[in-house]
């Protein structure tokens, strides 16, 4: 038989080129024999048309795709791999002869007895585990929450009966990666190659083949073959195939792996998500590398990142056989994103095969979350932002300890505390610019005030929340001093007919982020100009706003990357909070901004640390008789926030577009610097926050911001009878 070769799991790996070691299911050990020298291969044109298929118990697996010429000259190992391992799995001995043109070849496999594998659902040495919680207390939204919902998942090696289906297959074809599969989502599948291996739309294209398999997890499978065999052929040049036969897939445990998760979702009154729990356990070896990567894009895909949700996640990699691994966690990521698209279709009872994205857009409405067709880039600033301010503000180090300082404070229970509880809180934020001119109308505005003392106003935005028009109906109210039973909120009129206008999904449908802020200030702007002519026209008085955001920007016509006209920033915040006139001092406020070029470096700085102190002026709660009490129930509460200490600015410039020019920066700072703000104080005095609102301007953390101005007040006043007696 020649010279005999035994090929372990590495070694195999390696001859095979792109076959994935099938002891890695761990059912055995086996053996491979043959009479090839190492380093060569049977490849399919040594291949007689009658010698195409084998017979092995009951079940005939196909080795080569009848009529496909582009399988011709792949490596014969990779071929035979399904029908090695089905033998493997019944416990055959199975000898494969194979006449060449040349030579006479043959392949036999030699079955051991089954070692006694410890099952994994057992096992408890976990060799990676990650814990994180962003900010909130899960706890408490979990127990305060109108309705929960909790749902586990076991996403394992699918039993698929697929025939004769081709599975996945990526060749080369003028240049161009080919990749034929049968899948939903094969659009879906397409962004994602290009994404993970930074692949253009010319140099990538999909070739849908028909389906016959409905099993649920099939496409989940496809998306994970398919990103495997672009690596494979990208890595090796050879055309790669995954193959699906008899009743098993044929891929490796960490791609069709084991990973049981368990989400658990809670909802707000209004149907609003508020926080994700996500607990998973992968068997999953080489993975473990990626679970940052699993995180992030966790954090990213239900909008945490414009603290829409609050989220917690813990997963965990389970020590399992070393094996070859697909380049940033792809099982992970869309294993987890599959759960939670199949977990948000039961909750809202809507197609489950919607995106992450699209059900963002469902969540949320679209205002700030359009730029998801960008989400990479988005994702790439961000961290380069968060990067940045870790190294300048040193979070993480001083996050932990003030932690333990609270924990101390609470295991000793003493009376004796420390002068200052320390604390610090971190923000994102983005703020689209003038690119919304292309996707959507302007925010359009009339307010009146009619002869019964009436205020009807009227927008060209849908979508608002019975809260945020509470708050407007409330702002109105004051403003004008009249009744919010007598603010009414209607859709703007036609302005070709008495018809209304209804609100239109694509246009500024969006309530979050930069859009609640622009219509708060037209709000204010329109009662102001009627409060002027209040007393010297006669009623009814009208005033029309229209966003003056979107001047320069001509209809139906943009230029440049949407990305380019998105700036984005994060704060750090660093407060101490005296333990007995519970006074906030803020000690430093890091910020670190990426608003495309800056030409004016020192007057951009200036303006945002004047906007700083803007900010912090608002936030501080003013002496009874210090001036007018904003929108407080007491002014006289404690006096907060004084100017930090230390301030520091530093701006990326990520992009390289020169017309890219910084904008936003004034809301930027509205936005995140109250959030890292009342973050900190929280922390200090280690009193949980329920959640941020969805409209999280620096107007809406008032109502959290009372609630923690009235802890101080109590705490002082108990401060103070301890001292009396």
């Amino acid at each position: 038989m020649g010279q005999e070769l035994v090929y372990s799991t590495a070694v195999m790996h390696k001859a095979q080129q792109v076959v994935m070691p099938v002891t890695s299911y761990r059912v055995g050990e086996f053996r491979l024999e043959s009479s090839l020298e190492a380093g060569e291969y049977l490849v399919a044109s040594m291949l007689e048309p009658e010698q195409q298929q084998t017979k092995i118990g009951q079940s005939r697996i196909p080795l080569l795709a009848h009529g496909e010429v582009a399988y011709v000259g792949q490596p014969i190992a990779l071929l035979l791999a399904p029908t090695l391992w089905q033998a493997h799995v019944a416990r055959e001995k199975l000898a494969i002869h194979y006449p060449a043109h040349s030579t006479s070849a043959s392949l036999q496999l030699s079955p051991f007895l089954r070692k006694k594998v410890v099952p994994t659902s057992q096992s408890d040495h976990f060799f990676v585990q990650r814990n994180v919680k962003k900010g909130f207390d899960l706890e408490y939204i979990f127990s305060t929450a109108h309705q929960t919902f909790s749902q586990k998942y076991h996403v394992d090696r699918r039993n698929l009966e697929l025939e004769n289906e081709l599975g996945v297959f990526a060749g080369y074809e003028d240049g161009k990666v080919i990749v034929y599969l049968a899948s939903i989502w094969s659009n879906r599948i397409r962004i994602a190659l290009m994404r993970l291996f930074d692949l253009s739309c010319e140099e990538l294209e999909i070739r849908q083949l028909p389906r016959t398999a409905q099993e649920d997890g099939f496409d989940l499978h496809v998306h994970l073959g398919a990103c495997y065999v672009v690596w494979a052929l990208l890595h090796t040049g050879k055309s790669t195939r995954l193959i699906w036969a008899g009743s098993r897939p044929f891929f490796s445990s960490n791609v069709g792996g084991d990973l049981q998760l368990e989400l658990e979702l809670a909802l707000d009154s209004e149907q609003a998500l508020l926080a994700v729990r996500c607990r998973a356990i992968f068997d999953a070896g080489a993975y473990a590398i990626g679970l940052d990567e699993v995180i992030d894009r966790m954090i990213w895909a239900l909008g945490v990142r414009y603290r829409k949700a609050a989220l917690g996640v813990e997963i965990k990699a389970r020590q399992s056989a070393q094996e070859p691994a697909l380049p940033d966690a792809t099982f992970g990521v869309s294993a987890i994103n599959y759960a939670l698209e199949h977990a948000l279709a039961t909750i809202y009872q809507r197609p489950s095969h919607r995106t992450i994205r699209e059900w963002t857009h469902f969540l949320y409405g679209k205002g700030d979350i359009d730029l998801f067709d960008h989400e990479w880039r988005h994702d790439t600033s961000y961290i380069a932002l968060i990067k940045r301010l870790y190294a300048i503000s040193g979070y993480p180090r001083k996050y932990d300890a003030y932690q333990r300082e609270a924990s101390a404070r609470e295991a000793v229970q003493s009376s004796e505390h420390l002068q200052h509880y320390r604390g610090i809180g971190l923000a994102l934020a983005e703020l689209p610019s003038g690119f919304l001119r292309h996707l959507y109308a302007p925010i359009r505005m009339e307010m009146t005030l009619t002869p019964a003392h009436c205020v009807e106003i009227r927008l060209n935005v849908g979508g608002q929340r019975a809260s945020l028009l509470t708050y407007w109906r409330g702002l109105v109210s004051r403003m004008l001093q009249i009744d919010r039973q007598l603010v009414e909120f209607m859709p703007m009129r036609s302005l070709s007919s008495d018809k209304k206008e209804s609100p239109c999904d694509e246009d500024v449908a969006g309530m979050l982020g930069g859009n609640v802020h622009m219509v708060t200030a037209m709000l204010q702007d329109a009662c102001e100009e009627i409060q002027k002519r209040r007393f010297r026209e006669g009623l009814p008085i009208s005033v029309a706003l229209v966003d003056k955001r979107y001047r320069k920007w001509k209809d139906r016509h943009f230029e440049g990357d949407l990305s380019e006209r998105v700036s984005r920033a994060a704060v750090v915040s660093e407060v101490e909070v005296d333990s007995k006139t519970m006074n906030v001092y803020t000690r430093a406020i890091y910020l670190v901004v990426d608003a495309g070029k800056i030409l004016l470096p020192e007057q951009a700085r200036n303006q945002v640390a004047l906007e700083v102190e803007q900010t912090l002026k608002q936030l501080s709660v003013r002496k009874e008789h210090g001036g007018e009490q904003r929108d407080y129930a007491n002014a006289s509460l404690v006096t907060t926030t004084l100017y930090p200490q230390r301030l520091q600015i530093e701006f990326l410039e990520k992009r390289q577009n020169i017309h890219s020019k910084s904008r936003g920066l004034s809301g930027l700072v509205q936005s995140i610097l109250p959030v890292a703000h009342l973050l900190a104080i929280s922390q200090a005095l280690q009193r949980s926050i329920s959640h941020l609102s969805l409209q999280n301007e620096s107007i809406f953390v008032q109502y959290q911001w009372l609630d923690m101005m009235l802890e101080l007040q109590q705490r002082r006043r108990l401060a103070e009878k301890v001292e009396e007696q």
